[in-house]
């Protein structure tokens, strides 16, 4: 056991990600979450991040192996149903912590559903065998309640001087969020002292795992972009969160990040090594096409042209090919901007021609809008005062139809710049002061 445990642990840590596939650093990740149950080891986060594991229903093997290898653990043996049974993440998490009457995991159960009837079942089949007990200094009766009353909850309750499970739970859950069960000063607060606490990350620990995610969650939820971009190395160095479309979502949050700050090649460097490996290994087609557009307008940013230009050119065609819904509109303004930075003017033309007749079809206001300005910027540049008017009148009649007050207000001062003598309707003048 001791050697098995010693070759999970280098096979996890020592391997970079792209030498080691997501399957198999899946069921390396199973083996560490159930080799630290079996040692007491924290287990309420292990089990949580094990039961992530099972949502990954498409790939059968990690299905069957967690099945197979969780019966050898003295917790799991009085389960009636196997570990990953064909049930939903909230259900698996109430099952569990009726089983094993632990507090946080009944907390995770009640934040996955917001109908209070379902929350009031879980919450009576636990307490019909067990008594919610605080730890951690967390007092667990009264965030419960708060939770399931939609009540904001405060530092008496959950304290925030140092990361805690809890913590993760409420962050990443949207009703906690929208219902203001975690509010906005208190995850601010989060942000803020834990950054300043200056937290060590150990990427041989799920726990240190779970509280840089956590405050990642934070910085963003916050805006803290700049803070945000201290934590990349660690982030590039995270292997035990659980292969999950929950960690996809956090690596797209750690991209946007990188691209708000311009950090064109960070942001590069996620989507290559974690994004869309990721999100190709969990069977998310359409999304996995909308994230290799995302490095096509990475790349236009740093100045690749032509690399961007292939890539928007392989969604398109995958997007056919396969039959996936993708925004064509914005693709083809994307993929007309390469052949106008490279100075293929015909074919940009044809490209953003194609691209409007698509936005109008489907009534996609922004993209006809920025179409048509991108059209009256093309055609004043090369002195065609003609067709510059033209799509800025369609510019014009277009936003008027929407009743969009501050697109109107750009045009009028392009109009007024463009032709000083061009009438201005009274009700607008105000906009070009």
């Amino acid at each position: 056991m001791l050697l098995a445990s010693v070759f999970i642990l280098l096979s996890l840590f020592a391997q970079p990600q792209e030498t080691t596939s997501l399957a198999d650093q899946a069921l390396e990740q199973a083996n560490y979450y159930l080799e630290q149950i079996q040692n007491a080891n924290n287990s309420e986060i292990h089990v949580w991040a094990l039961a992530r594991l099972c949502e990954n229903e498409h790939k059968p093997k990690i299905l069957e192996y967690i099945n197979q290898k969780s019966k050898e653990v003295e917790e799991f043996r009085d389960l009636q149903d196997p570990f990953c049974s064909d049930t939903s993440f909230g259900d698996r998490l109430a099952k569990l912590s009726t089983h094993l009457g632990t507090s946080n995991l009944l907390l995770a159960a009640l934040l996955k559903t917001s109908d209070p009837d379902r929350q009031q079942t879980v919450l009576s089949n636990f307490e019909s065998r067990f008594e919610i007990q605080n730890q951690q200094g967390v007092d667990f009766k009264s965030l419960i309640s708060r939770v399931i009353a939609k009540d904001s909850i405060d530092t008496h309750i959950l304290p925030n001087d140092r990361f805690l499970f809890a913590h993760y739970l409420l962050l990443f859950s949207n009703q906690a969020i929208s219902n203001n069960i975690i509010t906005k000063h208190y995850y601010q607060k989060i942000a803020n002292d834990w950054y300043q606490q200056d937290l060590k990350f150990n990427p041989q620990s799920l726990e240190s795992s779970l509280a840089l995610i956590s405050l990642l969650r934070a910085l963003y939820l916050t805006n803290q972009y700049s803070k945000a971009q201290h934590l990349h190395a660690d982030l590039t160095q995270e292997r035990l969160f659980p292969i999950s479309d929950i960690k996809a979502n956090i690596y797209q949050f750690w991209a946007y990040t990188m691209y708000t700050l311009g950090l064109y090649d960070k942001g590069l460097e996620i989507l290559r090594e974690f994004s869309i490996p990721l999100t190709k290994f969990l069977g998310y087609e359409q999304k996995e096409l909308s994230l290799l557009e995302k490095q096509g307008i990475y790349l236009y940013r740093i100045g690749k042209i032509f690399e961007a230009q292939k890539i928007y050119q392989t969604v398109l065609d995958r997007a056919q090919k396969e039959e996936i819904e993708v925004n064509r509109s914005s693709l083809y303004t994307n993929l007309s901007l390469t052949h106008l930075k490279s100075g293929h003017f015909d074919q940009y033309l044809n490209i953003q021609f194609r691209a409007l007749e698509l936005a109008k079809s489907q009534n996609n206001y922004p993209h006809q809008y920025k179409i048509l300005r991108n059209l009256h910027i093309y055609y004043r540049q090369n002195e065609n005062q003609e067709a510059a008017l033209t799509y800025i009148k369609r510019a014009k009649k277009l936003a008027q139809e929407y009743s969009e007050t501050d697109d109107l207000a750009s045009i009028y001062t392009s109009l007024g710049v463009f032709l000083p003598r061009y009438e201005i309707e009274p009700r607008f003048s105000q906009c070009l002061l």
